[in-house]
């Protein structure tokens, strides 16, 4: 099932910080995650720590994570970073 992708603010300037090569990567793994959530690759699971209990992340890579927010049949992509942006879901 196909979901929808929505660019949150953070999540645009988190994704200006990158690199042209980690951008085009981002953006492989964001098309996998709209067409098959459960890919095996991206290692999805539950933010255990973020207030909105809908947020998961997601692997870019073996030192980059994704956080989104799930709702409905959208996904909110929220950030995208080292692994130390998951320290800050709580925060």
């Amino acid at each position: 099932m196909h979901k929808q992708i929505v660019f949150t603010k953070k999540f645009i300037r988190s994704m200006k910080r990158l690199s042209r090569s980690l951008q085009q990567i981002v953006e492989e793994k964001i098309a996998l995650l709209k067409g098959n959530p459960a890919y095996p690759s991206l290692k999805v699971h539950r933010a255990l720590r973020a207030r909105e209990k809908n947020t998961w992340i997601c692997y870019v890579g073996s030192s980059l994570r994704l956080l989104y927010i799930v709702k409905g049949d959208s996904i909110y992509l929220q950030d995208v970073g080292p692994h130390g942006i998951v320290d800050h879901l709580g925060a």
